[in-house]
């Protein structure tokens, strides 16, 4: 199932290459608004698509007003949003047109990057006691799973479906990559343990996750995470200089390329991966060398994107 959302995008300066280019580039495509269509009698509503189609015989996961939660809505053979009834898969939608079970609003976490066409981790927000017992939700069009948006990462805990053995090496990892990454430089003990144990049970909930199959996935899985938090902080420096480390992503809101690249390096960690630090504390772009299946990769806390290869 693919999301359908307008992206934010955080300020940047462009040279006057890059500006050329993109003009020429829109110039020479057509361009499609997205998002809702109603009829001039305003009783029907419809869906354009980024590609200028109409959404039809399908369900979409729409974040209609960019707060980067979505709602699911079925569009029928000619394009018609279903409201209050059954859609001929069998689900239920309100008068709004958004699926509903036992009377609520099922909703979705959409982070800022859906560049692999595929929901992002951060998932449905539903039924927090489902979650917490380990299970998936199943939306209409096929199964997105993710973390729960009740389920609270810093007071909660999500428990890891591990061996004792796979754990133990888990740990080990963490401690090693506590270690070799010094995140914490300056910071209390109690804010470490605070953003570790987002870090700890983001990757438990990731490895818990059994539609994740790959190295790949997961870390994929992780990213997007991580780039949801940052989306959601201040792009900047901090005179406690939080900025530069997980804790500034996930609890003070403040962030830098290096520390949205420690923030997923943390998470990392918990998943028994090692990690190496590209252009650690040089004023440039930064990102996590990995190995991933057996290759080498890369993956990216900001952009919430990973790959194999370079980047």
């Amino acid at each position: 199932m693919q999301v359908y959302l307008r992206r934010k995008h955080m300020n940047r300066k462009f040279g006057l290459f890059a500006a050329s280019v993109i003009c020429t580039m829109l110039c020479a495509a057509p361009v499609y608004a997205e998002g809702w269509k109603q009829n001039d009698s305003g009783t029907v509503w419809k869906y354009e698509k980024s590609d200028g189609t109409e959404a039809k015989n399908e369900w979409l996961w729409i974040d209609g007003n960019h707060d980067c939660i979505a709602e699911c809505y079925y569009f029928g053979n000619d394009g018609t949003m279903f409201s209050s009834t059954t859609t001929p898969d069998g689900y239920q939608v309100n008068e709004s047109g958004a699926w509903v079970s036992e009377g609520n609003v099922m909703k979705c976490v959409v982070t800022t990057s859906n560049t692999y066409g595929t929901m992002p981790y951060v998932g449905i927000m539903n039924d927090p006691d489902t979650i917490a017992a380990g299970k998936h939700l199943v939306a209409p069009a096929g199964q997105v799973t993710g973390t729960e948006a009740y389920l609270d990462f810093l007071n909660d805990t999500v428990m890891s479906t591990q061996t004792a053995e796979k754990q133990a090496q888990i740990e080990q990892r963490a401690a090693a990559g506590l270690a070799k990454h010094n995140y914490y430089k300056g910071l209390s003990a109690e804010q470490a343990a605070q953003a570790d144990k987002i870090a700890r049970n983001v990757a438990n909930a990731i490895l818990n996750d059994s539609t994740k199959e790959t190295d790949l996935d997961r870390v994929r899985a992780a990213a997007q995470f991580t780039a949801f938090c940052c989306s959601s902080c201040q792009y900047g420096v901090d005179k406690e200089r939080y900025y530069r480390t997980p804790y500034g992503v996930f609890i003070s809101g403040v962030f830098t390329c290096s520390g949205s690249t420690r923030a997923l390096g943390r998470i990392l960690d918990y998943m028994g991966i090692d990690w190496d630090h590209a252009n650690e504390n040089q004023y440039t772009h930064q990102w996590c060398i990995v190995t991933l299946d057996g290759q080498r990769s890369w993956a990216d806390g900001m952009a919430g994107m990973a790959d194999y290869g370079n980047q």
